[in-house]
């Protein structure tokens, strides 16, 4: 038997044809045989066909081929789930299950003697047929519960659930089906979403995380007696993609322990994940499923899938019993609604999380954030103020103290930003865009050398690119302001360089090349402005200016009367516009 590593299936499903002949039974049992030795040393095994009540002969045959298999290599152990269909007793069912059962009895005595776990074990799925009254799968449930064969009961349609509850207290696993005419697919689709359950449920337990919680699940293989085909997992046989046919992997068996071609896991996880509900809470395994959902939510927020993200954490809100917890699931909604700018969303379902999380300072911090973004500063800072005042200590500083001191400076509170600004130096974090705020408070205070100070500071400080930009721009406005209109320039042609599509650096830097006796460079400025916004008054103006000092007056006159059609408040450009045609006449 070979070593158990990640590619090895750990599952198969059989999915068998129950009109095969003897002989086309025959031969898909031999063509399985050799596969076995590829397979993990703990490998469960779901027998799914469209038999009819009482057929359980094809079951039971294959279930003697795991058993040779077992009685030849005493290190493994296999896990069979047969799926039995039933309808009305007829008396004879027990005689049948005996016979099924017996497979395991040479197994438990062995288990018995050495006082270990039986190597095989025959887990069966009950599926009654449509119409088929409660008490007959009761009391087919009971039967296999009495001989340590813990039975799965598939019910469908709208009212299985409540069936599932009146049989509450019974060491019984259900799948609820909602399609009441799905059959054998409906219940692979069940085995899918379990699966996939089960890994996620492991993986969480485990402390598993983020992108590592959206990997591809456990290995398993679905075998289709129909197609003769091999598929690499339930979602590869959902589309018809096989790995290839039984005929070409049994001869040695390697090819059921390829690796799987799984390039739709997080969203195949996501769908069947999304299809539990029913089966959860019929299970009584709500706990269960709220924090794999919830888990799932901070993994698809962390990727970037924030609609994913905001299903999950519905769900897991929908499953939770205490109000904390379905805050906790409202605050990752509120967070991805942020994220995708969907400002009312975020703070409605924010608001709400309010009321019942264990943190409230970090919920008004979050909608502190809304409010900044929404550009409604003042309700931010009101959210900012509460969360400092909560003392919690989830609320990140740096960031608190980031918002709030940008929320002043944008309601031009310079004197209030300015605490914040301190406490956020004090930190030693993201010094370039502290520094750049703190410019701005000493321009809106018009200290334009510390202004230029602090500037040239987070310059040095390493700013982003995006950030660069406003820096040497603000770095510009500062030397213009100053008078240093020579030294300006090169500032700002770089600002230029950063941030190409901003008309206040071509307006800026025009002015500057205006100051400085460099016309034909100023007209080409305001060129680049007027191209970026063709409804530019101002734009319009100051290229007539610089037009009419080269002594191209006929176009200068043009762009006055343009300027002026934009905005007949422009005063300079009516006096000169006023003085230029008195010239010419």
């Amino acid at each position: 038997m070979q070593m158990v590593d990640h590619h090895i299936p750990e599952k198969v499903v059989l999915h068998i044809d129950h009109a095969a002949s003897p002989e086309h039974r025959k031969a898909f049992i031999e063509r399985i045989e050799p596969i076995l030795p590829h397979l993990n040393w703990r490998t469960h095994f779901f027998i799914v066909g469209e038999d009819p009540p009482g057929e359980m002969e094809f079951a039971r045959q294959i279930i003697q081929a795991l058993a040779r298999f077992l009685a030849s290599n005493p290190l493994v152990s296999f896990y069979v789930h047969p799926v039995i269909r039933i309808g009305p007793s007829d008396g004879t069912d027990s005689a049948r299950w005996e016979e099924m059962l017996a497979e395991v009895r040479p197994f438990q005595q062995q288990a018995y003697e050495q006082q270990t776990e039986a190597r095989l074990l025959i887990l069966p799925i009950i599926d009654p047929a449509a119409g088929t009254a409660d008490r007959y799968w009761m009391e087919a449930a009971q039967f296999f519960l009495e001989r340590v064969a813990k039975p799965s009961i598939v019910l469908r349609g709208s009212a299985a659930s409540e069936r599932a509850r009146r049989a509450a207290g019974r060491e019984i696993r259900f799948y609820i089906e909602p399609d009441e005419q799905s059959g054998a697919r409906g219940l692979i689709r069940q085995l899918w979403m379990n699966s996939a359950f089960e890994d996620l449920l492991e993986r969480v337990r485990a402390g598993v995380t983020g992108g590592d919680l959206l990997s591809p699940c456990r290995t398993h293989r679905m075998i289709d007696q129909c197609s003769d085909q091999v598929y690499s997992c339930f979602h590869d046989w959902s589309i018809d993609r096989p790995l290839g046919t039984l005929e070409e992997i049994s001869p040695s068996g390697a090819g059921i322990a390829g690796e799987c071609r799984q390039e739709a896991c997080a969203g195949c996880i996501s769908r069947s994940l999304c299809s539990m509900a029913d089966s959860l809470i019929a299970n009584d395994r709500r706990a269960e499923g709220r924090k794999v959902h919830f888990e799932l939510a901070l993994a698809f927020s962390a990727s970037g899938q924030h609609r994913e993200a905001i299903e999950h954490a519905a769900r897991a809100g929908d499953l939770a019993s205490i109000d904390s917890d379905r805050a906790g699931a409202l605050i990752i909604q509120g967070l991805c609604h942020l994220d995708l700018r969907e400002f009312d969303e975020a703070e409605r379902t924010l608001q709400e999380a309010a009321g019942g999380a264990e943190d409230p300072g970090l919920v008004s911090f979050h909608r502190g954030r809304v409010q900044f973004e929404w550009r409604d500063y003042i309700e931010a800072l009101e959210r900012f103020e509460e969360a400092l005042a909560s003392g919690s200590e989830a609320v990140p500083r740096v960031d608190l103290y980031y918002y709030m001191a940008v929320s002043h400076v944008h309601i031009l509170e310079y004197r209030e930003a300015r605490p914040y600004l301190e406490r956020w130096s004090q930190t030693g974090e993201r010094r370039a865009p502290m520094l750049y705020y703190r410019g701005l408070c000493d321009i809106g205070e018009e200290q334009f050398e510390s202004a230029l100070a602090a500037l040239q500071a987070s310059e040095k400080a390493g700013p982003t690119r995006q950030e660069m930009g406003n820096v040497l721009f603000y770095s510009g406005y500062c030397l213009k302001e100053l008078s240093r209109y020579a030294e300006a320039i090169p500032v700002l042609k770089r600002a230029a360089e950063f941030d190409p599509g901003e008309i206040a650096v071509f307006n800026l830097l025009g002015f500057c090349f205006y100051k400085s006796g460099r016309y034909a460079e100023a007209v080409g400025s305001f060129e680049r402005a007027i191209g970026l916004d063709p409804r530019s008054a101002i734009d319009y103006a100051n290229l007539a200016r610089n037009l009419r000092e080269l002594g191209r007056t006929d176009q200068a006159i043009a762009m006055y009367r343009k300027a002026l059609s934009l905005d007949p408040n422009i005063g300079f450009a009516r006096d000169q516009l006023q003085q230029l045609t008195d010239r010419s006449d």
